[in-house]
């Protein structure tokens, strides 16, 4: 088994170690889990290297592209105005 140093301020050790704690890891085992997390999360990600990978991810998805192909301005203000509404804070 190798052992790896890394550099972390204080904060981040004691954040960290506080999560780890939450999730009833070890610090160590939660570090591992982040790391292993984030290579999957990575590796998951589509990699675009062509037009022709942009269209073949929208055919796969079911999308077109091109104009038309979304909402119309009116719905985008009314979604725009909605949202608005549910984070503005009472004065």
């Amino acid at each position: 088994m190798a052992r790896v140093q890394i550099v972390l301020s204080d904060a981040e050790r004691a954040a960290f170690k506080r999560q780890a704690e939450l999730e009833g890891l070890s610090f160590s085992a939660w570090i591992r889990a982040a790391a292993r997390s984030h290579c999957e999360y990575r590796n998951r990600q589509a990699k675009f290297e062509s037009a022709d990978d942009v269209r073949a991810f929208f055919a796969r998805h079911e999308c077109t592209l091109g104009p038309g192909s979304g909402p119309g301005w009116e719905e985008y203000k009314a979604i725009i105005e909605e949202s608005e509404n549910a984070t503005r804070v009472p004065e």
